[in-house]
């Protein structure tokens, strides 16, 4: 249960670099789309 719990939280704390890498390359994209 600890270990789950755990699990959670680092999840949670890995999910806004995920959502910032994702942004990051949709941004990247647009910008090479638009040149």
């Amino acid at each position: 249960e600890i270990f789950r719990i755990a699990f959670r939280i680092k999840a949670e704390d890995d999910l806004p670099d995920a959502v910032n890498l994702v942004r990051q390359a949709y941004e990247n994209l647009n910008l090479e789309l638009r040149s």
